[in-house]
């Protein structure tokens, strides 16, 4: 059974989607080679944890930055899939160095190509009103909960 349901796109406009289940989710993943069999059934759960996708599996904002991130240092799909396939053919201590030398060198360049980006490369956090907005944390009842604070309407709103 296919589940619509009507949700807000900007100010005003509204759109019926499909809503996804975990088991689209995993599908899709299988699909896409994103994963293996062992882990994907994990996945949507910790991406609603981190406030990654939404209740109907939907990218948030938070989601679609982290993504944006990913995409421009070149951590891709590749790339990890050639980490599985190195971790896979580790033998012994000396592979283990190897292999770690390896990763740190990798870790340097995303870090590098993160300090090189320009901030206004990547889309900002907008408000509702479309105010430059920034992220932030509170607790609330005891629970992280991640906002978007606009300065200009002096707001805080829900992610």
């Amino acid at each position: 059974m296919i589940t619509k349901t009507t949700v807000l796109i900007d100010s005003g406009t509204y759109r019926d989607i499909r809503m996804l289940s975990d088991k689209d989710v995993v599908e899709w993943m299988s699909w896409a080679g994103i994963g293996t069999e062992a882990t994907r059934q994990t996945y949507t759960s910790i991406l609603r944890s981190r406030k990654y996708i939404d209740e109907v599996n939907l990218p948030t904002k938070l989601g679609e930055f982290v993504s944006e991130i990913i995409e421009r240092i070149g951590l891709t799909t590749d790339l990890t899939a050639k980490m599985e396939s190195r971790i896979e053919t580790l033998r012994s201590l000396s592979d283990l160095q190897e292999f770690q030398d390896w990763i740190n060198d990798l870790t340097e360049q995303f870090v590098d190509r993160l300090f090189d980006m320009d901030s206004g490369e990547l889309d900002v956090f907008v408000c509702p009103a479309g105010h430059k907005a920034e992220l932030v944390n509170r607790y609330w009842n005891g629970r992280q909960v991640l906002l978007l604070r606009c300065n200009t309407c002096e707001k805080l709103y829900p992610l």
